[in-house]
This record gives structure tokens, C-alpha cells and sequence, in this order.
């Protein structure tokens, strides 16, 4: 096999890729994908100020998911789990805890998965994108 070394953002756009895998999962029926509105608007809007030339296919791409949607938290949810996390961050918690999913995943490495407080307290499976495709492809190579 012929070496190959690898750019910064080639490492970096990886990244990306499993998310875009993990959506495309969702899309196909594969996974049920979960987001409250507060969620859907917050990363758009994120896409809109950061990378404005990548939102159209962000919209098309989100527009073909079925999404399932979970109400937002109410303000005493989002009060009660800014103990835990940043006050910008405790709405994302509050609605993974209330939606109950069996992974909850992100890339937000310093405020969710590196504080053993918001998984003691939340009891989330707290992963990144990648991690779930791991996991996926484990149990896809165990059931074939």
C-alpha cells in the first residue's frame, strides 16, 4: 500500500465527512435523526455567518432528511442544565435529555464531550459523529 500524507485540512474535512455520512444515514431511513427547532436555526444560522457559500447545499441536504423533531426545552430545562454547561449550550442538553436518544452527537469537544459533569448528570451517550460510525460499522461487520 502507498504511503500517504495527509494536509491539515484534509484531516480536517474528514471530520466533516462523518457528519455528512451520519446525515446521509438519517436520510436514507437508516438512523432516526432527532433536533429540536432551536437546534435546526442555531446551525443554520451558524453555516449562514461561517461559511455562506456552503449554505445551499446545507439547505439541501437538510431538506431531505425526516427529521424528527422534539419541542424545544422550556426555560426552567434550560435553567436547570446551565449548572452543568455554558448558558449558550444548555438548550442543546436540556432537549438531547428530553429526547432520550440512545447517542447523542457532536463535535463540541470542550462543552459536551470532555465534561464528565454533563454526562454524570445528563446520563447521555455523548459521541462524535465519527465514533457512531464506528459503532455502526461494528455492528454492521458483526451481523454480516
Amino acid at each position: 500500500m502507498p504511503p500517504v500524507f495527509f494536509s491539515t485540512p484534509a484531516l480536517f474535512y474528514q471530520v466533516l465527512w462523518a457528519s455528512h455520512a451520519v446525515l446521509v444515514l438519517g436520510e436514507l431511513g437508516l438512523l432516526r435523526l432527532i433536533a429540536c427547532p432551536y437546534i435546526l436555526v442555531e446551525a443554520e444560522r451558524n453555516v449562514k455567518k461561517k461559511t455562506p457559500v456552503a449554505l445551499p447545499r446545507y439547505q439541501d441536504v437538510m431538506a431531505n432528511i425526516n427529521w424528527e423533531i422534539v419541542p424545544n426545552p422550556s426555560k426552567a430545562e434550560v435553567l436547570m442544565w446551565s449548572q452543568f454547561i455554558l448558558d449558550k449550550d444548555a438548550p442543546v442538553l436540556a432537549a438531547a435529555v428530553n429526547a432520550k436518544p440512545r447517542h447523542f452527537a457532536t463535535l463540541d469537544a470542550k462543552d459536551f464531550l470532555k465534561s464528565s459533569q454533563v454526562t454524570q448528570n445528563s446520563g447521555l451517550n455523548i459521541i462524535t459523529p465519527g465514533t457512531l460510525l464506528r459503532l455502526i460499522r461494528d455492528v454492521l461487520a458483526k451481523g454480516l
